[in-house]
């Protein structure tokens, strides 16, 4: 009984992420100053843009020059890695060669920096664009963040900051003659004062499909924060839209941007993913449901292939998304006696998820698909039977990356510093549902609805 109401204290006391295409409409919740103290992590993933970014940076503009960009803890951490199939001649090489999702974290005892980008498409130019958004949005904020002139006082001078780092983004992509990318940006500091004992505020700004998540430590869930948009719009899960660089001509476009914020608690970890590993969650490419269109595309012997699967809703993919993570988060604490997980820990966990998940396609593909080339059917023939025995098996091959950072860093760790149980329940005990709700809406500055 006791469990359950402090459930429903909990919930009653969600704060759903506050969505706007200008960062100047972001609510004005003021922080603490940001301290430009040691560099406790700076990675940037891959190998080959970690060295682009030490030998393009001069050692005054490195964030920390003595770390170099190898440097993770086990709060603020990420790997990248690709999903194809290896090349039949050359196991060390793979098919969609380079990979071309990249990420960077700077975090330091009271901030932190992330950023990820996924080129679009293969080959080096995509590449180049990605390195060039990460490059460019870290440069600018880690300069800025830190300078006494320019550093935000709240959190929508801050959402505005990030925003102005996808213009410097897009010059440098421009200027090397990138082709286009996807590009996520979080920052997460302290506030001055809590939103119902969430210290921290984590300002998000995106473009294209690469999802800000969080894992609540405290109620075990995880939460989209890129899925919230403003009212009257929609967001298509599979077709997005929003890049950065030449995507016509040489203008980015902007279309799916959005600015977000929301207060989270020290042990919630933020992490961004690329969507190799976000929609390796999804219950359609996992094979366990089907969306109308398909359902429609489908005729005669093919819809066998979709048997009795449910039809499944944008919203209800999403869902089960979220819930899918969670599920494997949970299990990865309880299988490490439920200590409370980590950026590390979340980082090769979904790491290994996506690589399991995919493993059917890629061996198939591997093993030359063997029972169809040995066959008499004609050329394209055998290409349609190699689709079909593909739409079969689970799981989508791309490039794969996420970069992760647990709130407050190694420095508040502890029961002192944790959320207390017991305020929350102080809090909720002396306003109803309804009070609470008023009280959301005039503090977040938005209406709250469920994300």
């Amino acid at each position: 009984m006791a469990a359950g109401l402090m459930r429903k204290i909990r919930n009653s006391l969600h704060t759903t992420p506050v969505a706007r295409s200008d960062p100047r409409s972001i609510p004005p919740h003021k922080l603490k100053p940001l301290i430009n103290d040691t560099i406790i992590a700076q990675l940037s993933l891959p190998e080959s843009t970690s060295c682009s970014l030490k030998h393009s940076l001069s050692d005054s503009s490195l964030p920390s020059p003595e770390l170099g960009w190898d440097e993770s803890i086990p709060e603020a951490d990420g790997d990248v890695v690709t999903l194809y199939d290896a090349v039949a001649l050359d196991k060390e090489k793979h098919h969609g060669d380079p990979i071309a999702d990249v990420f960077a974290i700077v975090a330091r005892p009271s901030s932190a920096i992330l950023a990820l980008a996924d080129g679009c498409n293969w080959g080096q130019k995509p590449l180049k664009a990605a390195r060039c958004a990460v490059k460019g949005c870290i440069e600018f904020l880690n300069k800025t963040l830190f300078d006494d002139e320019t550093m935000p006082r709240d959190t929508q001078a801050l959402a505005t900051l990030i925003r102005k780092s996808f213009d410097v983004a897009q010059e440098l992509i421009i200027q090397y003659d990138g082709a286009t990318t996807t590009l996520s940006v979080a920052v997460t500091c302290e506030m001055e004062a809590p939103i119902h004992n969430k210290s921290w505020a984590l300002c998000v700004v995106s473009v294209g499909d690469s999802p800000c998540l969080v894992w609540k430590h405290k109620r075990e869930v995880v939460e989209e924060v890129t899925s919230v948009v403003e009212e009257g719009k929609e967001r298509d899960l599979r077709d997005c839209g929003g890049c950065l660089g030449a995507n016509v001509g040489t203008q980015p476009d902007l279309s799916n941007l959005m600015c977000y914020f929301v207060p989270v608690a020290r042990n919630d970890v933020v992490f961004l993913t690329s969507d190799g590993v976000f929609d390796n969650f999804d219950p359609v490419i996992l094979l366990q449901g089907t969306t109308e269109c398909e359902r429609q595309k489908k005729s005669g012997e093919n819809v066998a292939i979709l048997g009795d699967l449910p039809v499944l809703s944008r919203r209800q993919r999403e869902e089960g998304q979220l819930q899918m993570i969670a599920e494997l988060l949970r299990k990865i604490k309880s299988e490490n006696s439920d200590q409370m997980l980590d950026a590390r820990t979340i980082t090769s966990g979904l790491i290994e998820y996506v690589k399991g998940v995919t493993n059917g396609k890629r061996s198939y593909l591997e093993s030359g698909c063997a029972d169809v080339d040995s066959s008499n059917l004609s050329a394209h023939a055998k290409s349609k039977k190699k689709a079909e025995m593909l739409s079969t098996l689970p799981g989508k091959l791309d490039h794969a990356s996420i970069v992760a950072y647990k709130i407050g860093g190694p420095l508040l760790d502890g029961d002192a510093q944790q959320e207390s149980d017991l305020s929350t329940a102080s809090v909720a005990l002396n306003h109803n549902t309804e009070e609470i709700d008023g009280f959301l809406s005039v503090n977040l500055g938005h209406s709250s609805k469920a994300s």
